[in-house]
């Protein structure tokens, strides 16, 4: 009840807003929603990141797989892999030591073929 308002949220986020009381009802969460194979999907985790993470990418077709890192800033850090994979689901990970990063907020790029997904990561 009440006036306008206005509601931000983070890309990827969603809130389920409704005009009844919901209290004491028990909720399902969707925890696997299959994969359609259409488009290139990308996750990391755990995240935030403590020593090692994977970066999880789903490829519709086989092609050239980059990952990059990105600072907040927006500058390119260093490519994190680069090289040809065939079509599925594929696991690559990764050491945070190894990159020698230091804690904060940054950008990973995944990009395969035309498709670009960019995903935050916390070390």
């Amino acid at each position: 009840t009440g006036g306008v308002q206005n509601i931000t949220l983070q890309p990827g986020e969603f809130h389920v807003y409704t005009n009844r009381d919901l209290n004491n009802n028990a909720t399902t969460p969707v925890t696997s929603v299959p994969w359609t194979g259409t488009a290139m999907e990308a996750s990391v985790f755990p995240n935030p990141v403590s020593t090692r993470y994977v970066v999880e990418v789903k490829m519709p077709r086989s092609g050239d797989l980059k990952i990059d890192l990105f600072n907040m800033q927006g500058q390119h850090l260093r490519t994190l892999h680069s090289g040809f994979m065939i079509r599925g689901s594929h696991q690559l990970d990764f050491n945070r030591s190894a990159a020698n990063m230091a804690s904060g907020n940054y950008f990973i790029r995944v990009q395969a073929g035309t498709a670009v997904k960019t995903l935050q990561i916390t070390f």
